[in-house]
């Protein structure tokens, strides 16, 4: 058995697992979804571009380079995707509130959501209709795989939770969410042990990890 598996792919969660391995426990990297950037069109114009995943930031800029607008990201791993400054980074795990938050910096100014085909679109939603656009700029697919034992399951979106789902039953796994949403949809799986991570900094996300195994 490992100690903690990670729904994210080793380079995507490095920090985390060479600080686990510092203290001597093991993990397991595997993103249970495969992203492909889709081609598309804007059609209003905007003040500011809102980032609500790396994913979002980085099939955005596969085709879009030069943009004269304000950058937001839903926190610093986002952020940090963005080839620029953002504006507005969100701080702490509450995505709902970092939304809120942002809802009201903006106020009447236009702003563009990159999101996944599928995406819940909170953020956007809380925004009027007309002064919003929300394009796809990447769809996800699910992989539907058994799950290695362990004693804490990492899940890092609602979309890796879904996907574990799949071939996997949830109910009884120690289970630690990114956030609000992801915490959610392990509620809705039926899982009776959820954590959420304290911060979206890795090394604290892994002393979260420890300071439950240990």
């Amino acid at each position: 058995m490992i100690d903690v598996f990670i729904s994210r792919s080793e380079s995507d969660a490095q920090e985390i697992v060479t600080s686990l391995k510092n203290s001597n426990y093991t993990a397991h990297c595997q993103s249970l979804i495969k992203v492909e950037f889709l081609p598309f069109i804007i059609k209003k114009d905007f003040d500011w571009v809102f980032f609500s995943s790396s994913n979002g930031a980085r099939s955005f800029f596969e085709q879009t380079t030069n943009v004269d607008a304000k950058y937001a990201a839903i926190g610093p791993a986002t952020a940090s995707a963005v080839p620029f400054e953002c504006d507005f980074v969100g701080e702490g795990t509450n995505t709902e509130e970092i939304a809120r938050m942002f809802f009201h910096l903006v106020a009447k100014e236009r702003v563009l959501f990159p999101s996944a085909l599928d995406s819940l679109n909170s953020t956007a939603n809380l925004f009027d209709s007309e002064q919003i656009e929300i394009i796809s700029t990447y769809k996800k697919e699910r992989v539907a795989l058994e799950l290695p034992q362990a004693q804490l399951y990492l899940f890092s979106s609602p979309s890796n939770v879904y996907a574990a789902q799949e071939k996997n039953d949830l109910v009884g796994m120690k289970c630690v969410a990114y956030g609000t949403a992801t915490a959610n949809a392990l509620n809705a799986a039926g899982v009776r042990s959820i954590h959420k991570v304290s911060s979206w900094n890795q090394e604290e996300i892994a002393n979260d990890l420890k300071s439950l195994l240990s």
